[in-house]
């Protein structure tokens, strides 16, 4: 008794060493967290701790002076190894050095670009976008660390996408790529449009490029999160990827885990693992680290996206192709068919009558697959006015003539065309069959 309880107590505690050791609690006034590669740093307003995602450990905490920011307005980048806050509505810029948060901007702090995507290229600050006045800036503008104010990046093309704010954004080489948001009313400024499309920039051309839109890029936005090739967004209680390389979108359950995911902290790909942020009930904070196959529920649906003018191109050539083969298809089996009707068989271009008793033989060998016993088609054809051996040799006169019809019809006299074996149930009996292998009979009645 006393060696089970003790198996049972050494199993418990590697099972809760296993599902516990891949869970960090985290400090309790953190309002930021930062993903960097095997790093993920977290900040409170006046300290900053270290998640080491190859330990799964937590630093104790780094002190730093700060007596004149919220931090929680901020978002945090790095440079160089070097942290920045970027001011979420305005031009503010923040650096932490020598332990010491302090202002390097000497821009105005507008308070126009509420939400909007703010990002790093070639360790430099971009920012796109924002919201601001009853309207949705358009525009990508870049931090100069020389004049330490901000400037604006000229396009070298007219066309670019609808301002907006709480997009979903990423960097992907060169490429700038933006998915979804929201946009003003221009009608009625007080209203606010879910954006359904995704467009590129590109740093060395500077230009914007359409990609496509869908109704379903309606629900990414700031919140969303990438890993590896994949774009995720959570509506409720549903989990939407999308593939950028493969144009693939799925849909899962969200992980009861995920449910209780806490939207301040982005979820982050590394190692092959999501790492993200629940809120117990309790309050307290816990990182989690999740492989795709735990943190995504059941697959719902899957659908593949494109653009719609490829789309409606590749569409209609599938069209045209469709009805061509159906065309053909139809063809062959008319070409290739023999009709049977009522009164006669019809081969192509050619036909011959059949009487009442060949067509009710006809019909009975279709519905056996071409092949009926003797006895089966003796019973077809037998009169009562007619003595045994009159009814046999009726019968095989109408073989004899439904085999000469269609040696007619194929004009082809020197083959059988309803032939005989011995049945696969009694030796003793015999079955007919058509000998039809490359031409298919079809009942016209």
């Amino acid at each position: 008794m006393q060696n089970s309880i003790k198996t049972t107590t050494i199993i418990f505690f590697l099972i809760s060493t296993t599902i516990f050791s891949q869970e960090i609690i985290i400090p309790k006034n953190i309002i930021h967290s930062l993903n960097n590669k095997a790093t993920i740093h977290l900040f409170e307003n006046q300290k900053r701790y270290e998640i080491n995602l190859n330990k799964s450990s937590l630093s104790k905490e780094i002190k730093y002076y700060n007596k004149d920011y919220n931090l929680k307005s901020f978002k945090p980048i790095i440079i160089n190894n070097e942290f920045y806050f970027v001011s979420n509505i305005g031009g503010l810029v923040l650096k932490l050095k020598n332990d010491s948060i302090k202002r390097i901007d000497k821009s105005f702090n507008h308070k126009m670009q509420v939400e909007s995507s703010i990002f790093t290229y070639n360790n430099e600050i971009y920012r796109y976008g924002g919201y601001g006045f009853f309207s949705a800036r358009d525009f990508i503008i870049r931090y100069d660390f020389d004049t330490n104010e901000w400037e604006s990046i000229e396009i070298e093309h007219e066309i670019a996408p609808t301002g907006r704010f709480s997009n979903f954004h990423t960097i992907n080489d060169d490429e700038f790529i933006i998915l979804g948001g929201t946009t003003v009313d221009l009608k009625k400024r007080e209203n606010r449009i879910l954006l359904d499309d995704s467009w590129t920039f590109s740093f060395e051309e500077l230009r914007w490029k359409f990609i496509q839109s869908s109704k379903y890029f309606e629900l990414y936005d700031s919140f969303a999160f990438m890993y590896e090739d994949k774009i995720v967004s959570r509506n409720k209680n549903e989990m939407q990827v999308f593939d950028i390389k493969s144009n693939k979108l799925e849909t899962f359950d969200v992980n009861t885990t995920f449910l209780k995911n806490n939207k301040r902290f982005k979820v982050h790909f590394f190692n092959n693992k999501l790492h993200f942020i629940v809120t117990r009930n309790n309050n307290q904070k816990v990182m989690v680290s999740r492989n795709e196959s735990e943190f995504f529920g059941p697959k719902k649906r899957e659908i593949y996206l494109g653009n719609k003018t490829e789309f409606l191109s590749v569409f209609i050539i599938i069209l045209i192709i469709v009805l061509i083969l159906f065309s053909i298809t139809k063809f062959k089996r008319y070409y290739n068919s023999i009709f049977i009707y009522n009164d006669k068989i019809k081969y192509r271009r050619n036909f011959v009558l059949i009487s009442k008793y060949e067509f009710i033989v006809l019909k009975e060998f279709l519905k056996n697959n071409n092949i009926l016993e003797n006895n089966i088609i003796q019973d077809l054809i037998n009169q009562d006015q007619y003595d045994r051996s009159h009814n046999i040799r009726r019968k095989n006169n109408l073989i004899e003539k439904l085999d000469s019809k269609f040696k007619y019809l194929f004009n082809n006299s020197s083959l059988k065309f309803i032939k005989t074996k011995p049945s696969d149930f009694d030796k003793r009996y015999k079955i007919y069959y058509i000998n039809l292998k490359n031409s298919k009979i079809i009942l016209k009645s």
